[in-house]
């Protein structure tokens, strides 16, 4: 059926059609609620009653779903109404890639910056275990901004773990072509041009079919013209199976390199073709070019035909033994004057055993301009450091003082250390000795430091901390405001830039991938937006980096103009960014890159962890879960799910069904249960001016209760008392940084602080007889556990930790109050809160540092406080180790071309 403007399908209201093909019709809509433009694909009537169709579309919603990566485009939800099928997916405006290609061959460098995205997606699906199948140039879209999109899951096929095909009853094993001359029961699905050998034999296919498609992709960019052509499908067939590509119709200017990715994607059969896309990747950023014995780059050229699995190890050795001549010849032969570049080199940094890398506020690493030098902030046995290594050092030492914050920064000859502790601003010479104390900070969170050629130190915070950039002076001061905060949100990473007219820092609320990069002109105070990331910085090469989606981009940058010069590409995959929006990276105006595995994709998963540490997994589906809070009577958990929507969800322990409690377009996060269950209140930001306190029923039925604000403090958590009278609410400010707060729920609902000091105060819980409140304090200089009676909490206190402690919870028996080492391992105390307070001995529980640990209370106690609920990530964090790539200038060079 076609759909008419101004039609309604759920909460999307059609605009206008943008196009069909054979697997669904799609639409310009509206949501209603959300307020923003999709894509909204249906079924067309034909295929209405047929259930393999159906499955198909259905299998699409859940594919996507599955799916969280910047070049793969986004579902939004799934809607049925008046037997109207219709997934609702990212709109993505711009040309295809098939209208591009339309115009002529596409110039190599263009080709390869939109081939490398490509393969981003296709790695990222695979890596989820989805074979797109039906990838073609129409298939992929070109945004404006220069950001590639692939589309079109429709014919995607789930696979196990080694990559072979998952069948699924009654559902096709190949694709097939759907053209209006071949419609018919058991022929191929699947656009005929692009269809590897085994596809269009209809045999079962993998991943190794998307690796051909991109092949012929690739090969279509350069040439304009397809790999395989014919005039009727038939000639198209037989040409794939039967046919080689005309190799002469690449461009000359194609490198050796390209060469060998096309050959070795369009290997007939499948054992002899590239079996991982990664692995184009690496071939794409060079890792698999060795020298030619002259000092110049050569491909490894790969046979025909017959390249099997016979030949593998005599071609690796060739090659090894090519690169160890060349490097023999290189180092005997060169002299300064006609030295090449070199070539990036990469390796990794191991920490010592019990050394960890903890959850951060801000960045844990440091490099010098110069390359030489790696400063890492980790924490060993409850103590945390920072440490100094040599790049032409095995071991790394202490340097500066114990329990140093983050994000410590260098001078601009690299020959001093500036760090904070608490609310102390020092600096220390790299080569050791005592520290030097420089100003008195409003908050102990430094996020991000610059230190400029005449010796002034711009300082990062936000509102969550020093309210603004800061400015002092390197020689001692007082820190004086620089640029003010928008509300709700902070300003961080700044970089002084060449020739100090001008700062780039960092706008972003407090979670991942919410940042902007702007650029204050100091002379002026003007203040510009250049576009969506964080921790940008510019370097000598011309260019502009930056991470987004756990991902390092780069962009060309023009420091007349101060403005972006060229598209964005993405380079460096897999960055490590914490929850509240910190990034894990640093890289030297000399070209070392140093950063922190781990991404901001990766899904979690549910489980019960009980006293013996045994496991048992919850069945949600995986998801970017955070906050899991458990309901009163324990059947129903409470979390949010920080994904493009970021909003709160339930799921119902009973019934095995997650259910979107918000809807807002505004992030939506830390819930907390009534104490009857009924309804869930929770904090957003969908007032756009400071972070709120809201209530909803907990079926979703009803509005949305605002129930308080404040006129200068970020909200970003909350806790309800047992009695249902007060409300918690953790916050940040200007002036203390994190406190706590509390609001009556009767009555005029004003907001007054309970625990504010000039440290900091998080994570607070209260009591199940509403007598006592728990809280994590730094005033001794480390994180330990306090409690104080409620609502009177200066009437005493009593530290209950010894050894570190973070984010407390009680047992609802009263009797016992949880907390979490610094090292992740759960302790109890047994404790009296009668009429007075008294605790015993801590013991430890369990182990919880397998647990995706956020800066909230990761975990919640079961109502019998035999178990406990914890989410963890899909894929287990690697160790502690720190990723180097040295002479990364020369290859981002190579990427992202700057034009002189």
């Amino acid at each position: 059926m076609s759909l008419q403007a101004g039609q309604r399908i759920g909460a999307y209201e059609v605009v206008s059609a943008i196009g069909a093909g054979g697997m669904g019709e799609v639409y310009r809509a509206r949501d209603t609620k959300l307020h923003r433009d999709v894509a909204l694909k249906i079924l067309p009537e034909i295929f209405a009653f047929d259930a393999d169709r159906l499955a198909r579309f259905e299998r699409e919603a859940q594919v996507l779903a599955s799916l969280n990566h910047p070049n793969i485009a986004a579902i939004y939800g799934f809607e049925e109404s008046d037997g109207v099928r219709a997934l609702a997916l990212e709109l993505v405006e711009g040309p295809t890639l098939a209208d591009r290609i339309a115009e002529g061959p596409i110039p190599v460098e263009e080709a390869l910056q939109i081939a490398r995205q490509i393969v981003e997606a296709l790695e990222a699906a695979h890596e989820a275990g989805v074979v797109h199948r039906d990838l073609k140039p129409a298939n992929i879209k070109l945004r404006p901004d220069g950001t590639v999109k692939v589309l079109d899951f429709g014919l995607a096929k789930l696979s196990q773990a080694g990559g072979s095909a998952v069948q699924t009853p009654g559902l096709t094993a190949s694709p097939t072509i759907t053209t209006p001359a071949v419609t018919g029961i058991g022929v191929i699905l699947g656009t005929a041009a692009y269809m590897a050998p085994e596809q269009a034999r209809g045999k079962v296919v993998d991943k190794r079919a998307d690796i051909w498609a991109f092949g012929c992709v690739l090969y279509e960019m350069l040439t304009g013209g397809r790999t395989f052509d014919g005039d009727d499908v038939t000639v198209v067939t037989a040409s794939i199976i039967k046919s080689d590509p005309n190799w002469t119709a690449l461009p000359p200017e194609t490198p050796p390199a390209v060469r060998t990715i096309l050959r070795g994607c369009l290997q007939k059969e499948p054992r002899h073709r590239i079996r991982d896309i990664g692995d184009v990747r690496l071939a794409l950023d060079g890792a698999f070019v060795v020298s030619d014995g002259g000092g110049k780059a050569a491909g490894v050229a790969l046979p025909q035909s017959g390249f099997g699995r016979q030949a593998l190890p005599w071609v690796a050795a060739v090659v090894a033994a090519s690169a160890i001549t060349g490097f023999a010849t290189w180092a005997v032969s060169r002299n300064p004057s006609d030295a090449q570049p070199a070539s990036a080199t990469r390796f990794t940094i191991g920490l010592p055993e019990g050394e960890v890398l903890p959850t951060a506020a801000g960045t844990l690493v440091a490099i010098s301009p110069d390359g030489r030098t790696l400063i890492y902030r980790s924490n060993q046995n409850g103590v945390f450091r920072l440490y100094r290594r040599a790049m032409d050092q095995l071991e790394a030492t202490p340097i500066g003082d114990e329990n140093a914050g983050e994000a410590p920064f260098f001078s601009p000859d690299g020959q001093w250390l500036a760090f904070s502790v608490g609310t102390t601003l020092k600096k220390v010479s790299i080569l050791g000795g005592p520290s030097l104390t420089l100003a008195t900070l409003p908050s102990p969170t430094i996020r991000g430091g610059a230190w400029g050629e005449d010796d002034t130190m711009i300082l990062g915070g936000g509102a969550a901390g020093s309210g603004g950039l800061l400015r002092v002076r390197a020689t001692g001061g007082t820190p004086e405001p620089l640029v003010m905060p928008d509300a709700a949100r902070l300003l961080w990473y700044p970089q002084i830039l060449p020739g100090g007219r001008a700062v780039l820092f960092t706008s972003s609320e407090a979670r991942p991938d919410a940042g902007e990069l702007q650029i204050v002109v100091l002379e002026t105070g003007e203040r510009r937006t250049l576009l969506a990331g964080s921790a940008g910085r510019v370097l000598p090469s011309g260019h502009l980096v930056f991470l987004r989606g756990g991902t390092l981009w780069a962009a060309a940058f023009n420091l007349e103009t101060l403005a972006v010069a060229g598209n964005p590409m993405p380079l460096v995959e897999g960055i490590r960014v914490e929850p509240g929006g910190a990034v894990q990276f640093a890289v030297a105006d000399a070209g070392t890159l140093a950063y922190l595995p781990g991404g901001t994709s990766a899904s979690r998963r549910l489980f019960w962890i009980d006293r013996q540490g045994r496991e048992a997994a919850i069945d949600a589906p995986p998801r970017r879960y955070y906050h899991p809070r458990l309901s009163p009577e324990g059947d129903r958990i409470a979390l949010d799910v920080r994904d493009q929507e970021a909003d709160v969800w339930v799921w119902q322990l009973t019934r095995n069904t997650l259910t979107r409690l918000t809807f807002d377009p505004a992030f939506d996060f830390t819930p907390t249960w009534t104490p009857d269950g009924k309804q869930v209140i929770f904090v957003s930001e969908r007032e756009k001016t400071v972070a709120a306190a809201f209530r909803q029923a907990a079926d979703g039925t009803g509005t949305t209760e605002r129930l308080g604000t404040t006129d200068k403090r970020r909200l970003t958590g909350t806790v309800l008392s047992p009695d249902g009278t007060r409300l918690l609410l953790q916050a940040v400010s200007p002036d203390s940084g994190e406190d706590i707060l509390v609001m009556s729920l009767n009555g005029d609902r004003r907001i007054e602080p309970l625990l504010s000091t000039r440290f900091t105060e998080r994570n607070a819980e209260l009591s199940p007889n509403n007598r006592w409140i728990a809280y994590q304090s730094n005033e001794s200089g480390s994180y330990e556990i306090y409690v104080r009676p409620f609502p009177g909490v200066s009437d005493g206190r009593w530290q209950v930790s010894t050894d570190g402690g973070t984010r407390p919870a009680w047992n609802r028996n009263g009797r016992e109050l949880l907390y979490v080492t610094l090292t992740g391992t759960l302790m109890s105390v047994p404790v009296e809160t009668g009429n007075a307070f008294s605790s015993g001995s801590a013991a430890r529980v369990v182990d919880l540092s397998a647990a995706a640990q956020d800066l909230g209370r990761f975990y919640d106690v079961s109502p019998d406080g035999r178990r406990f609920l914890i989410a963890r990530e899909d894929a287990q964090p690697a160790d502690a180790q720190i990723h180097i790539v040295r002479n990364w200038l020369e290859e981002l060079r190579r990427l992202v071309p700057v034009r002189p």
